[in-house]
């Protein structure tokens, strides 16, 4: 969605088709983007899904992603391991 200022000083919406047709490209394509114009993006599905994942699972539950593993190593040892990497 494309939101600009109008020579009257009220805002304008416009919706903004980002798939182009077959051999022709997309409506958004032909929009020359002018200063103080904002643009707005609605999230996908899996940006959404995500975004619940994060909010109902990971945040409510932080002991069960933090139980004791590390990929840090001791490298004053002299081992061949350094960060998850072999040498």
């Amino acid at each position: 969605t494309l939101i600009r200022r109008t020579a009257a000083g009220s805002p304008e919406t416009r919706t903004l088709g980002l798939r182009a047709a077959k051999g022709k490209a997309a409506e958004a394509a032909g929009i020359a983007v002018q200063p103080y114009d904002m643009i707005v993006v609605n999230r996908s599905g899996i940006a959404k899904a995500n975004q619940a994942v994060e909010q109902y699972i990971r945040n409510l539950s932080p002991a069960l992603l933090t139980a004791g593993f590390t990929y840090l190593f001791n490298l004053d040892n002299g081992s061949n391991v350094a960060g998850g990497v072999i040498r």
